[in-house]
């Protein structure tokens, strides 16, 4: 046995909210003017920063114990699965470590080698412009995977398939922008 597929065994995440220094009031440009009052003050800067190991995967082999979809089938492992010296960049574990079991079994391995971690920071900037006492126009910017960390994950854990073993896809995305406005009553 092994941990769940869903394990991660660090996850830290970081968050702040900070209010720039601009406008009345506040340290910079603090002239209490239509300009400074509804266009440079009362910006807020917010950033979410994680930081996580990656996820154990299965080693699957084709289905050969039975033919119900109850059962999670295992290849066996018969060496440390760690790559092998000169490995291709992409490659995170050997993946003829990982045999197929004998007919009629299920397999022994039920956690193999871990993905990669993550590393992937979010930022926004925001800004609330009253539009009457009880109502307000919000503006924010917002930025996802900022830095365009690439974050590599497996596509086939299958001992049959090919590209076992090598990182085929990003698996937090690439960064992303977006711009919305929203409407408080």
């Amino acid at each position: 046995m092994g941990p769940a597929g869903f394990d991660r065994t660090h996850n830290v995440l970081i968050s702040a909210v900070y209010g720039l220094p601009f406008g009345p009031s506040k340290k910079f440009l603090n002239a209490n003017n239509l300009i400074n009052r509804e266009i440079i003050g009362g910006w807020q800067v917010s950033g979410v920063q994680q930081f996580a190991t990656g996820q154990p995967i299965a080693i699957t082999p084709n289905n050969n114990a039975d033919t119900s979809s109850v059962n999670t089938f295992y290849a066996n492992r018969i060496c440390t699965g760690n790559p092998p010296a000169g490995h291709p960049k992409l490659q995170f574990f050997d993946p003829s470590c990982y045999v197929q079991p004998a007919t009629g079994q299920y397999g022994r391995t039920r956690s193999g080698p871990r993905q990669p971690g993550i590393i992937t920071t979010n930022l926004s900037m925001q800004k609330a412009f009253a539009i009457t006492e009880k109502q307000q126009l919000q503006f924010r910017a917002e930025a996802f995977s900022v830095f365009n960390h690439p974050n590599f994950g497996t596509g086939s854990t299958s001992v049959t398939n090919p590209s076992a073993g090598l990182l085929t896809f990003e698996s937090v995305g690439q960064r992303t922008l977006q711009l919305a406005l929203r409407y408080a009553f």
